[in-house]
């Protein structure tokens, strides 16, 4: 009766510690099929651009290893796995479905990827002061704020393109998520401008609420000095902003308005009462209007002479950063002439 146990359990144990070893052969390596992947540069392709792809794999020795790539069904070339290959993608809504079949020393395996083409445009502006008109962008000096705002333009394929409240967008302000910030349909936002001679790197990344088509979009935005800028006060046309003074000018009159515009300076206005003008005319100083501060006029028949050497500092009373400086030679006519005339073909 021992001897009938014995045998039992001597079958029984044979069976355990053998029969996995002879069915092991029939199973995958755990994580095999997920070891091969396609990667591509850059990482949100552009419409109608070159996309490099890349093998990856943890498993499988790429250097050893053939592929055969497939674009769209159709096969695009085979080589090396280890080496790089290119492609180029669609219009906006088309994509692009890649496949890599690698044979080697490891086996075999495929991979593949699909390409949907984005774009991002990041437009921005600061709040410091330009006078009306000005067509180019508003700069950010230091004191001031930007606002931001992101133009999605993801198509999917085959289908319409998708508004800003269907897309996530995650800002980053030099390297820093602003999660407060980021979110669905979050496509603008306002932060704090660069630092006096500073740049701040603004990023932002946008996806479908899927993740099928994702985006990115980059600025980088340096510190930019005020710029006082000089122009005739007119009596009868106002501030001519077509047409600044040089650093030497000549006026066909001998007595003449002027005005200040301190471009990017923090403030909303040329006249903002936080900003304090400090005039010197011949290295004489010059009172002005308490709420027109950017404003002098000079006569020089009764005081300067036919020249005029004009200085100008500008600084603020609570943003400590905020500095420029101007220097103006005019010289007047020594008979007069008119006040009035074409101001605007001289």
């Amino acid at each position: 009766m021992k001897r009938l146990v014995l045998a039992v359990l001597a079958i029984v144990f044979v069976a355990v510690v053998y029969l996995p070893a002879q069915a092991g052969a029939q199973f995958l390596i755990p994580g095999a099929e997920s070891a091969l992947s396609v990667s591509f540069s850059p990482q949100y392709p552009a419409p109608d651009s070159n996309v490099t792809l890349t093998l990856q794999s943890s498993l499988y020795d790429l250097d050893s290893s053939s592929v055969t790539w497939t674009v769209n069904g159709k096969e695009a070339t085979s080589g090396d796995a280890a080496t790089p290959v290119n492609v180029k993608t669609g219009p906006l809504g088309s994509k692009t479905d890649v496949r890599a079949d690698i044979t080697g020393p490891n086996g075999s395996a495929s991979a593949t990827a699909t390409i949907i083409p984005s774009s991002v445009d990041l437009l921005w502006e600061s709040d410091s002061y330009v006078p009306p008109f000005y067509s180019g962008r508003a700069l950010p000096s230091a004191g001031s704020r930007v606002r931001l705002v992101a133009l999605t333009h993801f198509v999917r394929p085959g289908g319409g393109e998708i508004p800003a409240d269907q897309i996530v967008f995650t800002w980053t302000k030099d390297s820093e998520v602003l999660g407060d910030s980021s979110g669905r349909g979050k496509s603008s936002i306002t932060v704090d401008g660069p630092t006096l001679f500073g740049t701040e790197t603004i990023v932002v990344e946008a996806a479908s609420l899927d993740g099928s088509i994702a985006g990115q979009a980059l600025i980088r935005i340096p510190d930019t000095e005020p710029k006082l800028t000089l122009y005739e006060n007119h009596p009868l046309f106002g501030v001519l902003y077509h047409q600044a003074l040089g650093a030497t000018t000549f006026v066909p009159k001998n007595e003449m308005s002027f005005t200040a515009v301190p471009y990017f300076a923090s403030a909303v206005s040329s006249g903002d009462v936080g900003l304090q003008y400090e005039w010197r005319v011949n290295q004489s100083p010059i009172t002005t209007s308490p709420t027109h501060g950017n404003e002098i006029t000079v006569n020089a028949a009764s005081s300067t002479g036919l020249m005029a050497l004009i200085n100008l500092s500008l600084t603020h009373v609570s943003n400590y950063f905020l500095s420029a400086a101007g220097s103006w030679s005019v010289t007047f006519n020594k008979s007069g002439g008119p006040a009035g005339g074409d101001v605007f073909h001289q």
